[in-house]
């Protein structure tokens, strides 16, 4: 008999933003790919009063309330949203605005054995009380900020603690996350470290003069892509590359920093040397991380990103804070390249390092395969099995 399994997020792609949380959709759908079962996602959006204003959250309203994508149904449900008031008793909403979605699942025959919820604030938190509510167990996995920033505070932290002792099974996608996670309970858990995996058939390293003369570089080129959000330190990139003459920058992604990012580049005037490319489809991503010498990453905090690992993949080095999972991504041979200062001299010091003794890609890709979906799916499927038992 086929698993039934109910994921829970807020962060799922949808017809009105197709990039939202693609690497949770990725981990479905190559789950599913090598182990048919039965799925449905629940991905609730966040609704705003529009009286008091839509502001970001009106394109939730865009989202349509049921859509498929590739196969899988899904279910967008809204929840209360106001900003700056109510984040902290997000589960709260959350639970209040899916309820009714997930129990009309099961009145149409849907009777899952197992939630499968991504990010343990707010949505593992909602995703346990619903458990709780339908007597059905839950799987957490924990992937960066929601353990790295929300237990600052105390009533999430509090809700954390909740969700994790009732959890039937709990996943971080790094070994720091999951040391983390025991550091908030008196009675540290079982935590699953299950990173996350790399479609090695996409990412490969293979030659991409085209695109290194489409976009017009005649010297080495930096390649960082992230949300354009202050805690990817992109500031922090286009202050080293300035430092750097002959060198450019490419940063791919969209966020609320563009506009200072923007006024930052022509500040130093490097606007002949750094860009900000938007959005780019996910499939032309393999020719970037290909184009590029270095791949750079300089967050003040991650989980596991999947950037670092498409970058290595591609057999492209890797210049990046020493945060998150990306010491146990990136190969030993290449740790002088990890930055411990995150600032723009300890970057360009960095950076000039890696492209004047670049490790070799072969030994990168390589280890790359150590992270491919079939060992994650297969580790992955054992766990949910065991749970939902």
């Amino acid at each position: 008999m086929l698993m039934k399994l109910l994921v829970f997020t807020t962060l799922y792609p949808n017809a009105a933003q197709p990039h939202h949380g693609l690497f949770v959709e990725k981990r479905l759908l190559e789950l599913i790919r090598r182990y048919p079962c039965d799925v449905r996602v629940v991905a609730p959006v966040p609704w705003f009063p529009r009286w008091l204003g839509g502001g970001r959250y009106a394109a939730f309203a865009r989202v349509p309330r049921r859509e498929t994508r590739s196969g899988v149904e899904i279910s967008h449900p809204r929840y209360l949203v106001v900003p700056k008031l109510t984040w902290r008793f997000a589960p709260l909403m959350l639970v209040l605005g899916a309820l009714r979605t997930v129990r009309g699942l099961r009145r149409q025959g849907f009777a899952f054995d197992l939630i499968d919820a991504h990010f343990v604030f707010p949505d593992g938190v909602a995703a346990q009380m619903l458990g709780g509510l339908c007597g059905v167990p839950v799987c957490i996995t924990a992937r960066g900020s929601d353990i790295n920033d929300s237990p600052r505070y105390w009533l999430p932290r509090r809700m954390i603690r909740w969700a994790m002792s009732r959890a039937k099974t709990l996943i971080a996608v790094s070994g720091e996350l999951a040391a983390k996670i025991r550091a908030l309970t008196d009675t540290p858990p079982v935590v699953h470290v299950l990173p996350n995996g790399v479609d090695r058939g996409r990412f490969f390293p293979r030659p991409e003069a085209a695109l290194r003369e489409r976009l017009g570089a005649a010297g080495p080129i930096v390649l960082s892509v992230g949300n354009l959000r202050e805690l990817k330190g992109h500031d922090i990139l286009i202050r080293a590359v300035a430092t750097l003459p002959g060198v450019s920058l490419i940063i791919i992604g969209t966020g609320e920093e563009e506009t200072n990012l923007n006024r930052l580049i022509t500040q130093l005037g490097v606007a002949d040397r750094v860009r900000l490319l938007g959005a780019v489809d996910n499939a032309e991503l393999p020719a970037y991380y290909n184009a590029a010498d270095v791949f750079a990453l300089a967050s003040s905090s991650e989980g596991c990103p999947n950037v670092v690992l498409e970058a290595i993949a591609c057999g492209t080095p890797v210049v990046a804070t020493a945060v998150g999972a990306i010491p146990e991504l990136v190969p030993s041979s290449c740790l002088r390249l990890l930055v411990q200062g995150r600032t723009p001299t300890a970057f360009a010091e960095a950076l000039r390092t890696c492209l004047d003794d670049p490790p070799a890609a072969a030994e990168l890709h390589a280890r790359a395969e150590t992270f491919g979906w079939d060992t994650t799916c297969e580790r992955l499927r054992t766990i949910l099995v065991d749970s939902a038992a």
